[in-house]
């Protein structure tokens, strides 16, 4: 993928053709930012969408009645997204 950042593939259904488009610098770095916030955020065991630790965070740190109180203001999600187990699991391990 060397080389590929900041660019798409643009194809037109119309007829097929492919053109390899630049993106423009400030779309690369937002994508990029927004690529690694996400990364990060799933390390730390942090919703990605809001940046709000998850319930299992909360619980591994002894937090188990803040997150219960964060749940009934509808802040903290009941349940976490199963990828994200799998890499904290992952970042732990390394």
């Amino acid at each position: 993928m060397d080389g590929w950042m900041g660019t798409i593939l643009r194809i037109d259904l119309t007829d097929g053709t492919v053109r390899k488009e630049s993106l423009s610098e400030d779309f690369a770095k937002k994508y990029q930012f927004e690529n690694m916030k996400s990364e990060y955020y799933t390390i730390r065991g942090w919703d990605v969408k809001t940046g709000v630790p998850t319930r299992e965070t909360l619980e591994k740190y002894g937090m188990a009645s803040v997150a219960a109180d964060l749940e009934k203001r509808g802040v903290v999600p009941q349940t976490a997204d199963a990828g994200k187990e799998t890499i904290n699991s992952q970042a732990a391990n390394a």
